[in-house]
């Protein structure tokens, strides 16, 4: 008796340790309530503070916020002119993108504002190791390299490139870049050469984020948030996304580690992080199959499945 009991409890064990791995899931929750709604780009700084962009609906706000790792938010620039996507070199200096000026306006980490480099509808930033900007411009649909002198140089157009928002880096320097209007996603090597990876289910990502050897897109339409292979297989929703609280989620950055995402939205004034990353797998996007269960669902079930009919053995045969 003492034996079967003692088989009674592993059993139980390790089936609610089955059934927790097998279900746990990504975790939602509110990291900031911003000043306002209508919040756009996102980037850290090098001491971990969150800096978010204040668009306003109609392009017209002039603010960067800033919400310092103990949650608290104050201005840290202004007088700038519709700001979007930002980022921060290594030195410290935070740089923006104006999109109604075309201006990239570098902020110094004294907040000493600069002129940096003029282009056209810039709308997303990303800076690599050497302190080179790549910046997405919507309008031109094109990518331009930015040197730390300022200069500027066409970097991609074409080859699919249609209103571009999101823009992203790897750790081999791949580009990663997003269209705004028909969730295209591309990849563009270091060569220049441009491949499509698979496109996201939306109508259209706001921005995307590169993490964990994935990128992650945000769909503005579906209010949802994507996972997007970089060898171009299939694009999956990230589980749980779409019951978030995500109202036209728009840029998406990464901590440090890639442990955590933050995401910013439209048309709220919540900033959302996502932890839990690489516990959970991604769940294909809505298919007549997929549609059945989430794979950790089917997972679960099948272990729970073979467990019980290993118990079912020991304990008649006791």
């Amino acid at each position: 008796m003492k034996l079967k009991n003692k088989i009674i409890s592993t059993f139980t064990f390790t089936l609610l340790m089955t059934f927790s791995l097998a279900t746990s899931a990504v975790d939602y929750s509110e990291f900031a309530t911003m000043p306002g709604s209508a919040n756009d780009g996102l980037s850290f700084d090098l001491e971990g503070n969150l800096y978010v962009s204040h668009i306003n609906g109609n392009l017209s706000g002039s603010k960067i916020y800033k919400v310092a790792v103990g949650g608290e938010i104050s201005i840290a620039a202004s007088g700038l002119s519709g700001p979007l996507g930002t980022d921060f070199d290594s030195l410290g200096n935070l740089y923006v993108a104006n999109y109604n000026s075309g201006v990239i306006t570098k902020i110094t980490p004294e907040g000493e504002q600069s002129r940096f480099s003029d282009l056209v509808d810039v709308n997303g930033i990303v800076i690599n190791d050497q302190d080179e900007l790549f910046v997405t411009s919507y309008n031109a649909s094109a990518v331009y390299k930015i040197a730390p002198t300022g200069e500027y140089e066409l970097w991609a157009q074409g080859d699919g490139l249609n209103a571009p928002v999101g823009i992203a880096l790897d750790e081999n320097d791949n580009l990663y870049v997003g269209n705004y209007t028909n969730g295209r996603i591309f990849k563009i090597d270091s060569a220049k050469t441009v491949t499509e990876l698979s496109s996201s289910p939306d109508s259209g990502n706001a921005y995307i984020a590169y993490a964990n050897g994935k990128v992650y897109a945000t769909g503005i339409t579906n209010n949802k948030i994507y996972t997007v292979p970089v060898d171009g297989s299939a694009v999956t929703e990230l589980e749980g996304s779409g019951a978030a609280g995500f109202s036209f989620p728009n840029d998406i950055v990464a901590n440090e580690d890639g442990t955590k995402l933050y995401v910013s939205n439209f048309n709220n004034n919540k900033i959302i992080v996502i932890e839990n990353l690489n516990e959970v797998s991604s769940t294909p996007t809505p298919t007549p199959e997929s549609k059945k269960s989430s794979s950790g669902g089917a997972i679960g079930y099948s272990l729970l499945l073979i467990l019980f009919r290993v118990f079912r053995k020991s304990s008649t045969k006791l």
